[in-house]
């Protein structure tokens, strides 16, 4: 991990270089951050888990200081439930995906950190569509993926297209 180190509680901490990226990610989504620090909203991750956990969990934790940067509250349930119950077990790992589901339903905003979309974000998404919450897609990265383009992006694929179709994309 060159972006970042453990402190002594072992919680990752950025060094100067991912805190540039952090900062300038931060920006490029909610450019009017600081005055939007009164009217906060909780965002909903929707990102992958399952597979490359640690991966992805680094993913989700950037993903949710942006949030925090932008003056919102970040809803990773990813990052917390994983901590008492065990995705190996499969019960357990549906258990969380309905939790993260009821809490999604309670969020101003979801983020997609796409391309990639696993089966248990694809169950999150069928409810985001039911429920007409508002969704920025962002590619691995946390760049804002162009809806107006997006049928030409290479770094979407069919599958992709397909399920965000219905989503209340901003």
């Amino acid at each position: 991990m060159s972006g970042a180190s453990a402190n002594e509680s072992g919680t990752i901490v950025p060094r100067a270089k991912s805190c540039r990226n952090l900062l300038d990610t931060t920006r490029a989504i909610c450019p009017n951050a600081e005055r939007m620090r009164n009217t906060m909203k909780k965002v909903f991750v929707c990102s992958p888990y399952h597979g490359n956990t640690e991966k992805n969990t680094k993913r989700a934790v950037f993903a949710a200081r942006v949030i925090c940067n932008c003056g919102n509250i970040p809803i990773v349930p990813h990052l917390y439930f994983p901590q008492f119950l065990d995705e190996k077990n499969q019960l357990e790992r549906i258990r969380g995906i309905e939790y993260g589901i009821e809490l999604m339903q309670g969020c101003d905003q979801l983020w997609l950190l796409g391309p990639e979309i696993s089966k248990g974000m694809e169950c999150e998404l069928e409810v985001a569509k039911k429920i007409r919450i508002p969704v920025i897609l962002l590619d691995e990265e946390l760049r804002r993926l162009n809806l107006k383009i997006l049928a030409l992006d290479e770094r979407v694929d069919e599958r992709f297209l397909r399920i965000i179709s219905g989503l209340n994309c901003e």
